[in-house]
C-alpha cells in the first residue's frame, strides 16, 4: 500500500486532475460479475454460496483463518488483524495486501452478487475505504471515475471477465476539502493519507507538497503495489 514506483503514476494522475468530482459518490462500488444466459439473464457464479449459509456471516467477522471456499463460505467474509495481510483468496481471484498495509487494514469480501467484491478499509470503520476489487463481466473497464475516486487498474482473466481495482485519492480529497462528506474523522484521514501513499505523504504537510505529488502519489502507489498482484487461480 517502492517509493521509486510512486512517481510512475504521477503523470497519469495529473492528467486526471481536470476531471470533476461529480461521480465520487457513485464510484468505487462496482457491480459484481455474472454470465449471460441465452435469454439475456444473468446467472450467479457456480461457486457463490446459498442463502442457507448466511447464518455463518457473523462467525466469520474478525477471523484469523484462511478464507473459506466452496460450500463452507458465508455470504460475507471479514478479515482483520493477522488475516488481513499476504494473499487474500476471493475464490475466483486473489490479490496481495501491500506490505505497508499488513495488519493495518480490514478486508470484507462480499459473495452475495454474481462475483466476489473485496473492500479494503480501516479496521474500525467500514466507511474509511482504501480500495475495492470487483470481478466483472467483459474484458475491459467501461469507466475510469475521477481524480477523487478512480480506477487504479483492471486485470483480465482471458475468459471474458476482469477485476477492477478502484481506489480513493485521499491526499487529493483532503487537499481540496472534498473528504468531509465521506464520514471519516480527522484521525482517520491522517491514517488514510499515509496508507494510500505508502508512507510518502503526511496529512500535516500536504500544503507544502507540489500539486503533481498530491494528485498522483496515491495512484502511483496503488498502480504499483496493489493492481499487479491480482491473479486468477
Amino acid at each position: 500500500m517502492r517509493m521509486t514506483r510512486v512517481g510512475q503514476g504521477l503523470a497519469a494522475a495529473a492528467c486526471a486532475a481536470a476531471l470533476s468530482l461529480g461521480c465520487l459518490a457513485g464510484c468505487g462500488a462496482p457491480v459484481a460479475d455474472g454470465q449471460a444466459t441465452d435469454d439475456g439473464q444473468e446467472q450467479a457464479a457456480t461457486s457463490a454460496p446459498t442463502q442457507d449459509e448466511a447464518s455463518a456471516t457473523d462467525e466469520a467477522s474478525g477471523q484469523d483463518d484462511a478464507t473459506p471456499t466452496g460450500d463452507e463460505r458465508p455470504l460475507t467474509v471479514r478479515l482483520d488483524g493477522s488475516a488481513a495481510q499476504g494473499t487474500v483468496d476471493c475464490g475466483q481471484f486473489t490479490f496481495e495486501i501491500p506490505a505497508y498495509w499488513a495488519g493495518k487494514v480490514a478486508v470484507s469480501i462480499d459473495y452475495e452478487g454474481f462475483g466476489p467484491v473485496a473492500t479494503i478499509t480501516l479496521p474500525d470503520d467500514d466507511q474509511a475505504v482504501l480500495a475495492t476489487l470487483s470481478l466483472l463481466d467483459g474484458d475491459e473497464a467501461q469507466s475510469g471515475g475521477d481524480i477523487g475516486s478512480h480506477l487504479a487498474g483492471s486485470v483480465a482473466d482471458g475468459n471474458g471477465s476482469h477485476v477492477e481495482v478502484w481506489t480513493y485519492n485521499w491526499p487529493w480529497l483532503v487537499a481540496n476539502d472534498a473528504a468531509g462528506s465521506l464520514g471519516v474523522s480527522d484521525d482517520e484521514l491522517a491514517t488514510l493519507v499515509d496508507l494510500a501513499t505508502g508512507g510518502l505523504l503526511d496529512v500535516d504537510t500536504l500544503a507544502d507538497e507540489d500539486e503533481e505529488t498530491v494528485n498522483g502519489a496515491e495512484y502511483g502507489f496503488s498502480a504499483a503495489e496493489l493492481v499487479p498482484t491480482v491473479a486468477f487461480g
